[in-house]
């Protein structure tokens, strides 16, 4: 891989960690499924959700899990 691809891997991964985050998903949920979809190690997914702040302010959390999904 390139730096390029590289890149465009972590915002990849970074996007999903976000996604599941805000679904409400645990910590080892979220490495477990990043890992296995995006493959990369369980500990590159740790150290990217530690460089990460909590993406959401815990009232805008509420707010977005308790939006009806679209099917």
């Amino acid at each position: 891989m390139n730096g390029l691809d590289l890149w465009e891997q972590k915002v990849k991964v970074l996007e999903a960690i976000k996604i599941l985050k805000i679904k409400g998903d645990s910590d080892e949920d979220i490495v477990d499924f990043v890992a296995e979809h995006y493959q990369v190690t369980p500990d590159y997914v740790r150290k990217l959700m530690k460089e990460q702040p909590d993406t959401l302010p815990e009232e805008e959390k509420t707010q977005a899990s308790s939006v009806p999904a679209h099917s």
